[in-house]
């Protein structure tokens, strides 16, 4: 039997934060946060035995290279730095969240995914009325109906 919650995180400076209670097919919860609230929010109300956790893990990527022609070195070293960051603290995320006992599954990003959809379309697949943006929807796809 699954476990009654599917969390789903996408990791960086604004970090989307989705629950979905498969029981009641419907979103508990759909934020977009900080990185240690998303943390506590999962070590203080769930258990690994009710909650599996969706986490994109954008270190299964390729690195980030200077594309030819581009002359802006400040623009992209600015890029690479925030890059660099999301990884790390998505690394950290899930390191922390399986130090407490909780299974992750680390998804990785692709281009073109559900997981990168605007609000009217995410509105029409999932029923959610609430506010949202790309983070949390980013989240929120990750465990949809999942």
């Amino acid at each position: 039997m699954s476990k009654r919650f599917a969390i789903g995180i996408d990791g960086g400076k604004k970090t989307g934060f989705a629950v979905w209670d498969r029981s009641m097919h419907e979103f508990m919860k759909l934020e977009s946060c900080d990185f240690w609230t998303a943390y506590k929010y999962v070590v203080d109300h769930f258990t690994p035995k009710n909650a599996e956790l969706f986490i994109e893990d954008p270190s299964q990527n390729k690195p980030v290279f200077m594309k030819k022609g581009v002359r802006n070195n400040k623009a992209f070293s600015k890029v690479a730095q925030n890059v660099g960051g999301v990884k790390r603290e998505t690394n950290l995320l899930i390191e922390g969240i399986e130090l407490e006992g909780f299974d992750v599954k680390r998804i990785v990003p692709r281009k073109g995914s559900l997981t990168k959809i605007k609000a009217e379309p995410f509105r029409n697949i999932t029923g959610y009325e609430g506010i949202t943006n790309e983070h949390s929807r980013d989240a929120a796809m990750m465990v949809f109906q999942r």
